[in-house]
């Protein structure tokens, strides 16, 4: 209450930025980006936080690994993780991809500011489902097959430099999920623990198709590619999982957008933005 009072002092008329020119409209229309934010705000932590709940319960089922079937399909494709993990060893390529690979994020903050400013409540919506309904489906795929990941199997913990301790936590954690003991775990120190189908995958997909038709769709498709291409070795994923992550993100992003088609209003953005665009768009 007491930040939403200072930002309101803050914008209002006769507050500090109303000696700027804002008047009384401005003031309006900039509490309602912000509240707007909030929201976005709100329902990515909450959303986060319930799947990756999910995801540690249902690892619970403990059904058999399939990580050699997936290194099998990999070498099939002629992906070696062994070979791509030491070449991309190396700076600056390292640095690049570790950069790329940890702004999931921020991109996420990035698409509710340009969008909340931009008043297109509709597309935050879209964006919203996609990635909901896409994580929902690889948790569930993740359940009834779960995997490791190639560093584990492979046995190539050393090759990491220096070591991660979120994906050994994240090992650990499995490990301990899928034993016999009592399943425990701590709400505030859950990890990414989905390995097939590859949300980073999922999440570059969807941001490219969030940003569509912007000024700053050329600089997002830029940083997604190398963000992908980041995934086997800052993610240790499989190639199979990066492509079962961008299936996962084209089903959801049909559904989402074939759920707007036939039920609009399932979709439609917060009150108070007339400058939303009609969905489905045609970008």
């Amino acid at each position: 209450m007491a930040i939403l009072l200072f930002v309101d002092y803050f914008i209002r008329s006769e507050g500090i930025i109303g000696h700027l020119g804002y008047n009384e409209a401005r003031y309006k229309e900039c509490v309602v980006v912000f509240l707007h934010f909030i929201e976005w705000v709100s329902l990515c932590i909450a959303g986060g936080f319930s799947l990756a709940e999910l995801s540690y319960i249902i690892c619970t089922l403990g059904n058999v690994l399939i990580d050699d079937s997936l290194l099998t399909l990999d070498r099939l494709l002629g992906f070696n993780s062994i070979v791509y993990i030491a070449m991309m060893n190396h700076q600056p390529a390292k640095s690049i991809l570790i950069i790329a690979y940890n702004s999931l994020n921020i991109q996420v903050i990035c698409f509710g500011i340009w969008f909340c400013v931009a008043k297109n409540t509709i597309r935050l919506h879209q964006q919203f489902w996609i990635l909901f309904v896409s994580a929902s489906l690889c948790i569930i795929i993740s359940g009834f097959a779960p995997a490791l990941g190639p560093v584990p199997t492979l046995g190539i913990q050393s090759m990491i430099v220096p070591p991660q301790p979120d994906f050994i936590k994240a090992y650990s954690d499995v490990i301990a999920l899928r034993s016999v003991a009592k399943h425990q775990y701590v709400v505030k120190a859950l990890e990414g623990i989905i390995v097939f189908p590859s949300f980073h995958a999922v999440s570059a997909i969807s941001s490219i198709y969030g940003f569509r038709g912007t000024k700053a769709f050329p600089v997002v498709i830029l940083l997604n590619v190398i963000m992908i291409f980041s995934t086997p070795f800052c993610g240790q994923h499989y190639l199979v999982d990066i492509l079962a992550g961008t299936v996962v993100a084209c089903i959801s992003i049909a559904f989402v957008w074939g759920l707007g088609a036939t039920r609009p209003k399932v979709l439609a953005g917060w009150p108070g933005c007339p400058e939303n665009e009609p969905f489905p768009d045609k970008n």
